[in-house]
């Protein structure tokens, strides 16, 4: 893409570098009906697919049924995201998935959830090495867990956050159909990490795992 800027630094100054002032700039502005989806991959993720960031953690409450949901004529916004995570990361990369059994989902097993898992894993398993998925109920994001955003993980105490109004929707079609927030978070973010350990730690949330050999 002759549109895309790679910035070449040492990665214990990535947070010090043009790219992270890009996207702290980008943060004032939204994400707007009728953006490309690869618009909005290269001028937010970018440089952080191709930075040497192995987690990557997507905490979005509906994810997995609009996953289930979206129509076969266009890719989810989960899978659209994970498809240009395999094509673009410079490594091998874990994603976990923190989602929510929603009332689209009641039909839908855990079994449902694992197949589905195994068919993304099988696609797009050239750089993506592992995917795990804990389904909370709905109940624990309507109580704790309001954002939608995608970290990028070095460790507690370090990672890039992408909170997305919309989440992953703004990934579904050949552009964006809504309107949503966009807000980069660099450094310490414990608020983030709450969010993800009060999902893991309600007893009636289930872990679905699924590694590549």
């Amino acid at each position: 893409n002759p549109e895309t800027k790679v910035t070449v630094c040492r990665f214990q100054l990535f947070r010090h570098s043009q790219v992270i002032r890009d996207y702290e700039f980008l943060a004032s502005a939204h994400i707007v009906r009728g953006d490309k989806f690869l618009d909005i991959w290269n001028k937010r993720f970018l440089n952080l697919a191709i930075a040497p960031i192995r987690h990557i953690n997507i905490v979005d409450r509906f994810a997995v049924s609009r996953h289930f949901n979206t129509s076969q004529a266009k890719l989810s916004g989960l899978e659209r995201f994970l498809k240009l995570l395999n094509e673009y990361a410079s490594g091998d990369r874990n994603v976990t998935i923190y989602s929510a059994w929603t009332d689209e989902l009641q039909n839908i097993a855990t079994q449902g959830i694992k197949d589905e898992l195994f068919d993304l894993k099988r696609k797009y398993s050239h750089k993506i090495k592992k995917i795990e998925i804990y389904m909370a109920p709905n109940g624990v994001f309507k109580k704790d867990a309001h954002d939608r955003f995608i970290s990028f993980h070095i460790s507690d105490c370090h990672q890039y956050v992408w909170d997305l109004g919309e989440g992953l929707t703004v990934f579904e079609g050949p552009c964006s159909e809504v309107k949503s927030s966009a807000k980069f978070i660099a450094g310490l973010v414990p608020s983030y990490q709450n969010v993800k350990k009060d999902i893991v730690n309600s007893k009636d949330t289930k872990l679905i795992r699924c590694d590549v050999n």
